[in-house]
């Protein structure tokens, strides 16, 4: 009798322990993984490429977004002017759970066809290179909670940060 209540309460330890979520409805484990870093360094416009990366930044247009909201907007933005730069098409979401950054399940409608490394580039400019991020907030799989966020750029061997905050 003592070997099978001490069999339930494993069992049970075990599948409290499957089940937890955190408070935006989502387990421990990360369902989007990082891409394979960009191999091709090659380049057929006339353009100079980022060797270092260390002038990339990302930024939310606003700092505060409502859980309402249909799209969060980004710019990545390389300030080293006349540097063509890859980044990975498709931006990530993670929330702020307390004491750790979780990775949510972001997966669009152009995953299926655009999961990919682009390049930001001009050929025969001087001028520092930007693109347009969009989320599209129907895409998460996890509820919008109030709280902490940000979105995680792949940039050629790393990664940028824009933070916000959903209310």
């Amino acid at each position: 009798m003592k070997r099978i209540v001490l069999s339930l309460f494993s069992v049970f330890l075990i599948l409290i322990s499957a089940c937890y979520k955190s408070k935006t409805g989502i387990s421990p484990i990360q369902p989007n993984i990082d891409p394979e870093p960009n191999q091709n360094q090659e380049c057929f416009l006339d353009v100079c490429l980022e060797s270092d990366y260390n002038h990339i930044f990302l930024r939310t247009m606003e700092t505060t977004y409502q859980l309402d909201t249909e799209k969060i907007t980004c710019e990545l933005i390389n300030q080293n002017p006349g540097r063509g730069f890859y980044f990975y098409y498709i931006p990530f979401i993670e929330f702020y759970d307390g004491d750790r950054w979780v990775r949510l399940s972001y997966y669009p409608e152009e995953t299926q066809w655009d999961e990919q490394w682009y390049l930001c580039a001009i050929e025969n400019s001087d001028a520092p290179f930007s693109t347009r991020i969009v989320l599209q907030t129907k895409s998460i799989k996890e509820n919008l909670v109030p709280g902490r966020y940000r979105i995680v750029q792949f940039v050629g061997p790393t990664k940028c940060y824009a933070e916000f905050e959903m209310r």
